[in-house]
């Protein structure tokens, strides 16, 4: 089971990305409906299903192996920072 904090992460991700900064009264439930047609366990239940499908990177800190949905930080970097994870 994927972590609620990270998957609140990952709305707030793509919410950030699609309209800019996050309001304070942002409603993660609502956005998920409005842009996805869907319910908030339903996109839960889709993120669990996808994670098998996203690139496995390892942790530089404890060499961990896992699953990773998330943002490049740095482009002339490649640093990537994951959102969402499930370990190897």
């Amino acid at each position: 089971m994927i972590d609620i904090f990270e998957i609140e992460d990952l709305i707030q991700a793509i919410y950030e990305r699609e309209e800019g900064d996050v309001p304070e009264d942002f409603d993660s439930s609502e956005f998920i409906y409005d842009t996805f047609g869907c319910d908030y366990q339903t996109f839960v239940n889709i993120v669990e299903e996808l994670i098998e499908f996203t690139p496995v990177l390892k942790s530089p800190l404890t060499g961990t192996l896992s699953h990773c949905f998330g943002v490049i930080e740095n482009k002339d970097t490649g640093l990537f920072i994951a959102i969402v994870k499930k370990d190897i």
